[in-house]
């Protein structure tokens, strides 16, 4: 067995870095990584000679600064490539909390009135949950936030028939009765297009009636109608 040979490599940002080189073995180090076809991987070379050490070491440190452009670009910290590999995976973080725990809170609902995961092993109808879905954000629409029977959020009891018909899929257990598709489907890009003719011919906009703007006029009108009585 051939003697260990250490080769030292210094970094700008860093202290040394220690690769340990011995004949035929796999080198590696936790901070080495490589840009391979868009992913991260991490390096392991078999090392025979001092030359093939220092075409690595020369390989690694051109490699260095895409990855470290890379984690600065997403917004990672270099000393934790764990960051650099992470942040490529599905993540919970960008779930905001509130509303997760309030679609849970609808879940919670629906589980005390029919078993918990219920819908697993039952499976669903499309055209059920996309009705339920829709009653509550039409109601929401139309002014209503809390749902009575429930006391949660409209958009919350939306999100949760959404979920379970989504996870009725995932299960492959849903019944699609959606209706015919159009034989050129929804054809939305020409439909936008026309929205964007009609707001071309009529470029200066009427403000929106609303129920704040409603409830801000009558309190005005209100407001007005006293100021002359008094006088």
């Amino acid at each position: 067995m051939q003697a260990e040979k250490k080769f030292r490599v210094r970094k700008t940002d860093d202290p040394f870095n220690t690769w340990t080189v011995a004949d035929g073995d796999c080198w590696t180090n936790s901070s080495q990584y490589i840009i391979k076809g868009g992913e991260i991987s991490t390096v392991c070379k078999a090392i025979n000679t001092e030359a093939e050490a220092q075409a690595a070491l020369d390989l690694y440190l051109q490699n260095l600064a895409k990855v470290n452009t890379f984690i600065a670009e997403m917004g990672c910290k270099p000393t934790n490539p764990k960051d650099a590999l992470g942040i490529k995976k599905a993540p919970l973080s960008t779930l905001p909390t509130g509303p997760a725990y309030e679609v849970a809170l609808a879940m919670l609902e629906g589980a005390r009135k029919y078993g918990r995961h219920n819908y697993r092993v039952m499976g669903v109808r499309a055209s059920v949950y996309y009705d339920a879905a829709m009653r509550h954000l039409t109601t929401f629409w139309e002014g209503e936030d809390i749902d009575p029977d429930s006391g949660i959020h409209h958009l919350m009891k939306a999100a949760a028939c959404l979920f379970v018909l989504r996870d009725s899929m995932f299960m492959e257990n849903w019944v699609d009765d959606r209706p015919p598709q159009y034989p050129q489907k929804l054809d939305m890009a020409s439909l936008n297009d026309k929205a964007g003719e009609v707001l071309k011919k009529y470029p200066d906009c009427v403000e929106p009636y609303t129920e704040e703007s409603v409830r801000y006029n009558a309190a005005i009108d209100h407001e007005t109608g006293e100021t002359n009585e008094s006088n």
